[in-house]
C-alpha cells in the first residue's frame, strides 16, 4: 500500500527555477533540438515535409500562447541525387550533412528546417526591446573550398530581402557568429572558425536587427541545417562544408532568468549565464563518457 507525505509549509521562494524536460531549458526556451535526447529523439533523416521535436515545447507555448503540439520545426529537404549531398545520423545521433564538392550542378542541395510561425513571429516582436540567444553545438567534417569568402550558413534568421544585410544573426556552426561587433551584439563565441573535426560551441546574443527589421514576421526567413541552403546556397555550389548538428538553442534573454540565482538581470548578464549553461552542458556532452563523445561518421574523402 502506497504512502502520502504531506509537508506543513511551502517554498516561497520565488527565484526557484521550473523542471523541465531538459536541465537546459528555462522559462526563456523557445526551441531545443538534440537527437539524441529522451525527449527529441527522431528517426533517421527527417524527410521534406517531416518535423523536428522541440523539446522545449511547453516552455515556448507559455511565451507565444501557442499549443505545444504546434512548436515543432518544419524540415525542407532537395537535393538532386544522393551523389550530391550525404545526409545521414551518425553513430551518436547526431545530424550529418556532406555536400559533394564536385557533382552539384544547382543550389538545391540542403536539408533544414525552419521555426514554427508562432516562434518566428514572436522572435519578430521581441527585438529591439529584448534580446535573443542561439546556440549551437556542432562539428565541421570538411573545410568550405570557396573563395571569395561567402561560406555557408548553417544558422541564421534574417530579412526575406538582403538576406547578408537586414538580419538579426547568421553563419553559426562552421563558422564564427555574424554580426562580428556593434551596439546591436549582446556577446558571441568562438571569434573564429574551428579546425575540422574539432567539436564547437557557437553562441550568441543580439538585441536588435543589422539593417532593416522586416515589416513582419511572415517577412522573416529561419533555417537550421546542413548543405547548401537559402540565401548563400548559389555560392556555395561544390564549395560547401560539412558538418554535425548535434543540439540547437533558441532563447529569449528577457525571460531566461538565470542570472542572480535566478532573480535575473541585465541582457548581458543573462546572456553570459545561457553561455555558462550551455558550456557545462558541452563539457559533459563530448568529455570522456559523454553522449555525443567518440561520434563517427562517414569518412569525407569517400565522397568527393
Amino acid at each position: 500500500m502506497g504512502q502520502r507525505v504531506s509537508l506543513s509549509d511551502y517554498v516561497t521562494d520565488t527565484n526557484i527555477q521550473p523542471l523541465y524536460d531538459d536541465p537546459g531549458i528555462s522559462a526563456g526556451t523557445l526551441f531545443l533540438m538534440d537527437g539524441a535526447h529522451s525527449k527529441g529523439a527522431f528517426t533517421g533523416v527527417p524527410a521534406n515535409g517531416g518535423s523536428i521535436p522541440n523539446i522545449a515545447a511547453s516552455a515556448a507555448a507559455e511565451l507565444t500562447g501557442a499549443a505545444p503540439a504546434t512548436l515543432n520545426g518544419l524540415v525542407t529537404f532537395a537535393r538532386e541525387s544522393t551523389s550530391t549531398l550525404l545526409v545521414e545520423r551518425t553513430t551518436k545521433l547526431g545530424l550529418h550533412g556532406l555536400p559533394s564538392q564536385s557533382a552539384q550542378t544547382i543550389a538545391n542541395n540542403g536539408w533544414f528546417f525552419t521555426l514554427p510561425n508562432a516562434i518566428r513571429d514572436y522572435i519578430w516582436g521581441l527585438v529591439p526591446t529584448g534580446g535573443l540567444y542561439v546556440s549551437l553545438m556542432s562539428c565541421k567534417t570538411r573545410e568550405y573550398t570557396g573563395s571569395p569568402a561567402a561560406p555557408q550558413s548553417h544558422a541564421h534568421i534574417h530579412s526575406a530581402t538582403a538576406a547578408t544585410t537586414n538580419y538579426l544573426l547568421h553563419s553559426l556552426g562552421g563558422q564564427a557568429p555574424v554580426p562580428i561587433s556593434g551596439s546591436q551584439l549582446i556577446g558571441k563565441t568562438p571569434a573564429s572558425p574551428p579546425a575540422v573535426n574539432t567539436s564547437m560551441l557557437s553562441a550568441i546574443g543580439v538585441s536588435n536587427w543589422t539593417g532593416t527589421k522586416p515589416s513582419s514576421g511572415a517577412n522573416t526567413i529561419t533555417g537550421f541545417g546542413v548543405g547548401i541552403f537559402g540565401s548563400w546556397s548559389s555560392l556555395n555550389i561544390n564549395k560547401g562544408d560539412g558538418i554535425v548538428l548535434y543540439r540547437i538553442k533558441v532563447e529569449d534573454l528577457t525571460n531566461t532568468r538565470r542570472a542572480n540565482n535566478g532573480a535575473g538581470g541585465t541582457l548581458a548578464e543573462e546572456y553570459a549565464a545561457a553561455l555558462a549553461r550551455d558550456q557545462e552542458d558541452f563539457n559533459t556532452f563530448f568529455g570522456v563518457g559523454g553522449k555525443f563523445n567518440g561520434d563517427t561518421w562517414t569518412n569525407p574523402a569517400t565522397f568527393p
